[in-house]
């Protein structure tokens, strides 16, 4: 998306409304910035962007397992439903361990999102 100059600040006001709008109890917050650079780059070169805050990002999370969690599909004769979802909110180093124990995960999340970019 190209973002025009004084834009910015209104599509980051779009996303923060329209986020808002998944859920009215909560107040996040979608910041635009000039230049967002990926943590742990190499080189400090970022780009224009809208970073979320960890509300809003908890809010998307939660509307996306919500619509999983309702989906159906219908086709001719057959049909294909979500009977149930199981979430695993992992912040260990330990890939997909949802896989390997379903005792071992959380389905509460505990901590923050990660966060990738920081403003520069």
């Amino acid at each position: 998306m190209i973002i025009k100059e004084g834009e910015g600040e209104k599509i980051a006001q779009s996303v923060q409304d329209f986020i808002k709008s998944l859920d009215p109890t909560k107040s996040p917050k979608a910041v635009f910035h000039h230049n967002y650079v990926r943590a742990g780059t190499i080189f400090e070169e970022g780009e224009v962007g809208i970073l979320l805050d960890n509300v809003a990002i908890d809010i998307l999370v939660k509307e996306t397992l919500r619509v999983i969690s309702e989906l159906s599909i219908r086709q001719a004769k057959g049909y294909m439903y979500v009977d149930s979802v199981l979430v695993d909110y992992n912040d260990s180093h330990k890939m997909m361990r949802i896989k390997r124990s379903v005792g071992s995960i959380s389905e509460e999340s505990e901590s923050d999102y990660a966060v990738y970019f920081y403003a520069k």
